[in-house]
């Protein structure tokens, strides 16, 4: 039991380590153009409005792929 937990500190440690060189490295590859971009996009309603149809873009790719593939693997299943 101790084990377990001891892996999951580790695990999460491990992580937060990961996404803040992840962060770090993007900040300076990218330098504060990003920031800008991502403050302007955020800052007015149009850019709010272009990442909302992003993000059901992605999902509505998710969702047709999920479909195509469960109708494969129920055609190879006969």
């Amino acid at each position: 039991m101790i084990l377990a937990i001891l892996k999951m500190i580790g695990c999460l440690a491990l992580l937060m380590f990961g996404m803040k060189t992840m962060s770090e490295g993007l900040q300076k590859l990218t330098g504060g153009h990003l920031r800008a971009v991502l403050g302007t996009m955020t800052k007015h309603r149009v850019g709010v409005h272009y990442m909302d149809i992003i993000n059901d873009c992605e999902k509505l790719g998710d969702y047709i792929v999920n479909v195509v593939e469960a109708h494969l693997n129920h055609r190879l299943k006969k």
